[in-house]
C-alpha cells in the first residue's frame, strides 16, 4: 500500500507544478530570470520532474531487464 502511495504521489508532481506556475505571480509576471521570463524557466523545470517522475517509476518497476 505504501508504494502505491509513492507512485501516486510522484505522478501529481508534474500537473501541479504547471498549474501553479500559472497561478503564483512570482512566476507568471514580467520577470526574468538568467535571461528568460520566469514562466518559461518555470515550464522547463515541470518538464525536468516529469523526467524524474518518469526515471523513478522505471526504477521503482524494476529498471532495465532484458
Amino acid at each position: 500500500m505504501e508504494r502505491r502511495w509513492k507512485l501516486w504521489l510522484a505522478s501529481v508532481i508534474p500537473p501541479v507544478l504547471y498549474l501553479v506556475g500559472i497561478a503564483v505571480p512570482a512566476v507568471d509576471g514580467p520577470h526574468v530570470w538568467l535571461g528568460l521570463p520566469s514562466l518559461v524557466w518555470w515550464m522547463v523545470l515541470s518538464a525536468a520532474s516529469v523526467s524524474a517522475v518518469l526515471a523513478y517509476f522505471e526504477r521503482a518497476r524494476g529498471g532495465e531487464q532484458e
